[in-house]
């Protein structure tokens, strides 16, 4: 019996995971670390992931900030933004209307949040809390370019 409650629960975690993904190509991977200084230097533990995709077939952006390590399913307020903007505004893309974001707490990732991209530039940014509120110390990373 036991044995089967872990299969179903193996299952239904799978199935969340799948349906919280994105669609298309990994085009970029930045790792959060627990860094008190806020450089995400390396030296310090992974705790979450920020992953971009972009989709060839209909022209997507998609973003989700994952959980990982010490952070991997316990509830942490995360952040995830992703913007995109003509490549002439560059620097503008998390601005305003320009951007997507979700933020709550959640126990395994942040997203995914999608925007159109074809003839565009894209920024993305994601953050991890050291609890469950915007107040504890935020763990953040980012990426931006990709120009399609």
């Amino acid at each position: 019996m036991k044995r089967l409650l872990a299969t179903l629960l193996l299952l239904a975690a799978t199935g969340t995971a799948a349906a919280q993904s994105c669609g298309g190509n990994l085009i970029a991977v930045r790792d959060v670390h627990r860094d008190p200084s806020g450089q995400n230097r390396a030296s310090y533990p992974k705790v979450g992931e920020l992953q971009v995709y972009y989709n060839p077939a209909n022209g997507n952006n998609c973003a989700r900030m994952m959980h990982a390590g010490s952070t991997w399913d316990v509830p942490r307020y995360t952040w995830i933004a992703l913007g995109t903007c003509a490549p002439s505004r560059r620097n503008d893309c998390l601005s305003g209307t320009h951007r997507t974001f979700q933020n709550g707490v959640y126990r395994f990732q942040a997203g995914p949040v999608r925007r159109a991209g074809r003839g565009k530039c894209l920024a993305a940014t994601g953050m991890i809390s050291s609890n469950t509120r915007q107040d504890g110390t935020l763990y953040s990373t980012s990426v931006a370019g990709f120009c399609r």
